[in-house]
């Protein structure tokens, strides 16, 4: 190796990283990220501006990807039933769950209803800052597979009859 080579070799070792181009992560972006979406749709409901898709009703997430709301709310009320299960943490989710099934019936929604689901969430988001990340991901991961072998389940069901 020559004189030139070693010295681009030394140069190269004390070069800083671009810094611009790394991704950080903090507990705030985790926090808002995982939040946004719901959030969203309690606005939406507050503001009554509902979208609907093929007569779904819709909600978009950070991505800019369509959710279904009612499937999107069975699986934000599955993980936190989960999560508080497994760390016995008394936890009342009943104004989600009636949110939930008036959107599902297509009942008229009043403002304490949205206001009762946004004080839930509003909790939901302390009790998220409380635990690990990798507290909440596992539950995550979990009930992600649940829902996933209960669709696999229903589809099977659908064949068999």
């Amino acid at each position: 190796m020559n004189r030139a080579q070693r010295r681009q070799e030394n140069r190269l070792a004390r070069a800083k990283p671009n810094r611009s181009r790394a991704i950080y992560s903090t507990s705030f972006t985790l926090l808002f990220e995982s939040f946004d979406t719901i959030d969203r749709m309690i606005q939406k409901l507050r503001h009554g501006e509902l979208e609907y898709i093929s007569g779904v009703p819709v909600v978009m997430s950070l991505k800019g990807e369509w959710y279904a709301m009612l499937p999107a709310l069975d699986g934000w009320i599955a993980y936190w039933r989960e999560l508080t299960e497994q760390h016995n943490i008394s936890y009342d989710d009943s104004p989600l769950a009636k949110l939930r099934n008036k959107l599902e019936y297509s009942m008229p929604l009043t403002l304490d209803d949205v206001d009762a689901a946004e004080s839930v969430v509003h909790l939901q988001r302390k009790l998220y800052m409380c635990l690990p990340k990798s507290v909440t991901t596992r539950v995550a991961h979990k009930v992600q597979a649940d829902i996933m072998a209960a669709e696999e389940i229903a589809e099977l069901m659908k064949v068999a009859a």
